[in-house]
């Protein structure tokens, strides 16, 4: 009811409708473990408030574990498939997952 109400009286109201600008273009990438977006952003060159804007589903700056997430359209190819980011350093390790490598 409040909804029909605002729409019919929208002008009265002073309500307007707000442009929104497009999102950028992204890719989307699933990991299978946490991810911090202060390591991603540091191997991928670029400020972790970029992430943050492409990604606002995520709290306190995490991918949990087999999730899927955004980076800017073709950065996606600058991430080696067996990259793996440590989740306490802001390094990307690439190789196997087994530990030590």
């Amino acid at each position: 009811m409040a909804f029909i109400h605002l729409s019919a009286h929208a002008t009265e109201l002073g309500i307007v409708p707000l442009e929104v600008a497009p999102m950028e273009a992204t890719d989307s990438l699933r990991t299978e473990n946490e991810l911090r977006f202060a390591a991603v952003a540091t191997a991928l060159g670029m400020p972790v408030s970029r992430l943050r804007a492409i990604n606002p589903v995520f709290c306190n700056d995490r991918v949990p574990a087999y999730e899927t997430f955004r980076l800017p359209a073709r950065r996606t190819r600058t991430v080696h498939p067996t990259a793996r980011f440590h989740p306490t350093r802001s390094t990307a390790i690439a190789g196997s997952s087994r530990s030590g490598q």
